[in-house]
């Protein structure tokens, strides 16, 4: 449901109230949207519905530092997303990751257009090991940059590129397979 400036406004007021309707009312209208997002970043229903929950508790609790220049759907994102870093953060052990040296570095382009385009690579995202899967969302999905992605999760910058490499080598060797299978079975 596409909300209007004046009934986003009234939302934001009930939710600084704590009004449970308010409360209801933004979990039912962006459920599927804060939703699809924990989907990319986690392996399984029962980490992205746990996610769902994290996510909502903090827009219900943060909402006062929402400032109203903004998007309320931008600053949902934005908290869906750092909700998903700080899971990761918290059962993150550690990264090893080879010299980029000895990665090899895949050159296929993905764009976040390109990944939404091909229908079955949501499983394959959400079976990448989990700080290669991170880093791909962030760096595919939100636009950030390796830097700001080494800043974030308190890795290198050599290690971000990496995990993006390796995660894409993964992907694009799935879908390769998948495609001559096809191909093999349709041929």
């Amino acid at each position: 449901m596409a909300e209007t400036d004046d009934q986003i406004s009234s939302l934001i007021k009930g939710l600084k109230r704590r009004n449970r309707k308010a409360q209801k009312t933004v979990f039912l209208n962006y459920y599927a949207y804060v939703k699809a997002i924990t989907q990319r970043y986690s392996s399984n229903q029962e980490d992205s519905e746990e996610l769902v929950n994290d996510v909502f508790v903090k827009i219900f609790s943060k909402i006062n530092s929402y400032d109203t220049d903004y998007s309320f759907k931008t600053w949902l994102s934005r908290i869906t997303v750092n909700t998903c870093i700080d899971k990761y953060r918290q059962s993150l052990r550690v990264i090893h990751a080879q010299s980029l040296d000895d990665v090899f570095i895949s050159e296929m382009p993905f764009t976040s257009q390109e990944i939404l385009e091909e229908v079955e690579v949501l499983p394959i995202i959400n079976e990448l090991p989990e700080n290669y899967r991170l880093v791909f969302n962030m760096y595919v999905f939100e636009d950030y940059s390796h830097k700001e992605i080494a800043e974030k999760l308190n890795i290198a910058e050599g290690t971000s590129k990496s995990c993006l490499s390796r995660a894409k080598k993964i992907i694009k060797d799935h879908m390769l397979m998948h495609s001559s299978q096809y191909k093999h079975e349709n041929g």
